[in-house]
């Protein structure tokens, strides 16, 4: 049976990291993005991945950036036990590859110039996270849209790293999502969410069973 991997994002909370490690997540996003509503210090950062890894040795904490300085990035790896990181925002080449002492996920819109970008991509970036494009002056991730799935089920992945789709994703429609694109996991920040930056556990619960349905079809 395929097994999707599962990324819950923007958890906060303790008891939320360990409902979605019972329910069968993968990795969990701790957000260091500025002005998010699911925005971590370093300091909380450092106590909620002790507390992960006290429930789970095999769930990977992912920490969240987007167009920060890599002193930034440095300071907060120094300080947690990360090992994976994902860049939301306009990052380069020459950035990843600067971080090659951690793997990367790569966020980038679902437009097709930006995705051919990062095939045979440095050697450290683990998964290209697609995510619906943003508008003009809004935070980068957690929108809750989606986009295209059918014009992604199409695109030839030669030469591109392992897919994590993402933007929009709810217990109601992942199942589709998984389906159509086949992805190596899909990724949900609000879509689990019962108001903007809060964690609902039975959301959660429901998003991990409909992607354990959909690798079971």
């Amino acid at each position: 049976m395929p097994h999707t991997r599962i990324k819950i994002c923007g958890i906060r909370e303790a008891d939320h990291a360990r409902v979605a490690i019972e329910s069968g997540a993968d990795y969990l996003g701790l957000n260091f993005i500025e002005g998010s509503p699911r925005q971590l210090q370093i300091a909380e950062a450092r106590t909620l991945v002790a507390e992960i890894c006290l429930i789970s040795q095999t769930v990977e904490p992912v920490a969240l950036f987007a167009n920060q300085p890599i002193e930034f990035i440095r300071e907060a790896l120094d300080n947690a036990d990360f090992r994976i990181i994902q860049l939301h925002g306009d990052e380069d080449r020459a950035f990843v590859e600067s971080l090659d002492d951690v793997k990367v996920f790569k966020a980038v819109p679902f437009d097709l110039e930006k995705i051919d970008a990062w095939r045979n991509a440095p050697g450290n970036v683990a998964a290209l996270l697609i995510d619906a494009p943003t508008h003009p002056g809004e935070l980068t991730g957690g929108t809750g849209r989606a986009f295209d799935w059918d014009a992604l089920a199409k695109l030839d992945r030669t030469g591109l790293p392992p897919i994590v789709v993402a933007g929009g994703l709810t217990p109601d429609n992942v199942a589709q999502a998984v389906r159509t694109t086949q992805p190596s996991a899909v990724d949900t920040s609000s879509g689990v969410e019962s108001s903007r930056g809060v964690k609902d556990p039975e959301l959660i619960r429901a998003f991990c069973d409909a992607v354990h349905s959909a690798d079971s079809d």
